[in-house]
């Protein structure tokens, strides 16, 4: 049974449904077709399906809603707007979702702004849960992503934060928490958005299976993703940034925390670390100015094709600064990358890569020396000119017939 619903005549323009209290005796709060220009304001809905469904509600306002289940329960998600173009979502409290807080597929030039959702209950408890908290999956969309709060802490499924696609994604703040095996989990996801000022905890506990990412987007060529001025703590098995056709600028990624949990679920004094890739994915990648602080690895690129990785900063534990696997047209230059000892390579390049490598600083700071500086194998050619190799137990091992290489200085090399 629904409070309120009239899914028949498509004809439900103009509704102002506003400051209702909706008990638990009912499934779902209102379900609606075709209203638009409507007003879902200022509702308090408990329920166990969907607090507000709303398809083709174009220019509707959904603001100011507590949606949440009933005691030690859950629901399928708070608000379903598909199709609701240029509608607003502003300062709506949705707890203790399965599916999605906010569902607005197709709901172009719509502004979702201020809002907290969570996936526990009021209780405090969690169910397994999967699916995108704030949900546009639709190509080209044009919205308005901003200043959100996600929660996302149920165990047994991987978990998603924001997806919008074309998007302006900023200034939201995103904690993920999650343990299961054979799904990924991911903070943000843009392709050809610009996704910028936001503050993102992603944690996946189990490194034996799918590796999730702490934002990630596919743009193209016209359209790239843009990623500056973010924080990104990606923790356990989960990569900083993936993708490919993307500017990622100006942001600080961070591969360990220490001190109180950001995840309420460790106390005060905890710690976490990475053992995954800092950057990664496909071509035409541009990674300037980032820091990337205590990754196992660097920067995965499995098509290195116009790709551009300067004056970026990587502390490295166990792992491969730069691991670049063909493509051409790759630059790589003015980056310093700091390893602990016991690590592969600084730079490690095969599949016929064609790269220029300028004035980079690679450097091991192990007890003892060990490793490669710089590896180069598989027909690869890149040209090595002015870099700066220390405290390796080998500074250039060439393997690769093809390879040019200048003014380059090892030091405290074995």
């Amino acid at each position: 049974a629904y409070a309120a619903y009239d899914e028949g005549n498509g004809s439900n323009q103009n509704l102002i449904i506003n400051y209702n209290e909706v008990g638990s005796g009912f499934s779902r709060g209102f379900s609606f077709n075709s209203a638009h220009n409507s007003q879902f304001i200022g509702n308090d809905i408990e329920i166990v399906d969907w607090g507000i469904y709303c398809y083709d509600c174009d220019s509707t306002d959904f603001n100011y809603n507590e949606i949440y289940p009933g005691v030690d329960g859950f629901m399928t998600g708070g608000i379903h707007a598909q199709y609701a173009e240029g509608s607003n979502f502003i300062d709506n409290e949705i707890l203790g979702f399965n599916e999605s807080a906010i569902y607005f597929y197709g709901s172009s030039g719509s502004l979702v702004y201020n809002n907290t959702v969570a996936d526990t209950n009021k209780q405090g408890g969690y169910i397994n849960s999967g699916g995108w908290a704030l949900n546009n999956e639709s190509s080209d969309q044009n919205c308005i992503v901003r200043k959100n709060n996600v929660f996302r802490y149920s165990q047994d499924d991987g978990k998603y934060g924001i997806i919008a696609h074309s998007s302006i994604i900023d200034s939201n703040y995103i904690s993920i928490h999650y343990t299961y095996c054979w799904s990924s989990g991911t903070g943000i996801s843009g392709n050809g958005s610009l996704i910028k000022d936001n503050i993102v905890y992603v944690y996946d506990g189990n490194s034996s299976c799918y590796s999730g990412t702490g934002i990630g987007g596919y743009g193209s060529s016209s359209n790239p993703t843009i990623v500056k001025n973010n924080v990104i703590y990606a923790l356990g098995d989960i990569r900083g940034f993936w993708g490919s056709n993307a500017i990622v600028e100006d942001n600080q990624f961070y591969g360990s925390y220490e001190g109180e949990d950001p995840f309420h679920f460790g106390g005060d004094n905890v710690s976490y670390t990475n053992n995954q890739y800092a950057i990664g994915g496909q071509e035409n990648i541009i990674a300037r100015n980032n820091s990337f602080t205590n990754f196992e690895s660097g920067f995965r690129m499995e098509n290195g094709t116009d790709c551009i990785a300067e004056y970026n900063d990587f502390t490295i534990h166990g792992g491969t600064g730069f691991d670049v696997d063909g493509g051409n047209n790759t630059i790589i230059e003015f980056n310093n990358i700091v390893m602990d000892g016991g690590n592969s390579y600084g730079m490690h390049f095969g599949s016929a890569n064609i790269t220029n490598i300028y004035r980079n600083t690679i450097v091991s700071k192990g007890t003892d020396n060990s490793g490669t500086g710089i590896r180069v194998e598989d027909n690869s050619h890149p040209v090595l000119n002015s870099n700066l190799i220390y405290g390796f137990d080998v500074g250039v091992d060439i393997a690769s017939d093809v390879y040019t290489m200048k003014f380059n200085l090892t030091n405290n090399v074995n």
